[in-house]
């Protein structure tokens, strides 16, 4: 089974850009997967949560998506960028979902598949 992994940035998608990442990766993904994020990225909107920005309403509506679409929540100890390398790196069935240019160069390096969107309208592997 696939483990499909959320980075900060591509969970703030659905708000920010109005992208339905859950419908896009089930369109990408046809073997079973399980959707999963770690406890860094969590942590990393629920302090854009207490901000007072654009960003802060993405994160609360994205902890929310966490919940409603039953996210697994992995834990770690090292910041985000570097638990999803560490993470991915790891385990073999990993996708990873990610907007970031220089995560996405790190994930294609080590033949790591990563979901990113493709333009505001729909998601892509690269």
């Amino acid at each position: 089974m696939k483990v499909v992994v959320f980075d900060t940035n591509f969970l703030l998608l659905p708000e920010l850009d109005g992208i339905d990442v859950f419908g896009g990766i089930r369109n990408l993904i046809t073997e079973q997967y399980e959707l999963a994020t770690l406890s860094s990225v969590v942590a990393e909107l629920e302090k854009m949560r207490e901000s007072r920005s654009k960003r802060a309403v993405a994160a609360n509506v994205a902890l929310k998506l966490i919940s409603q679409k039953k996210v697994r929540i992995y834990e770690t100890k090292l910041p985000a960028d570097q638990s999803l390398l560490e993470f991915a790196l790891s385990r073999p069935d990993v996708v990873v979902c990610t907007n970031d240019r220089e995560l996405k160069k790190k994930f294609r390096d080590n033949r790591v598949a990563v979901i990113s969107p493709k333009g505001k309208n729909y998601l892509t592997f690269v």
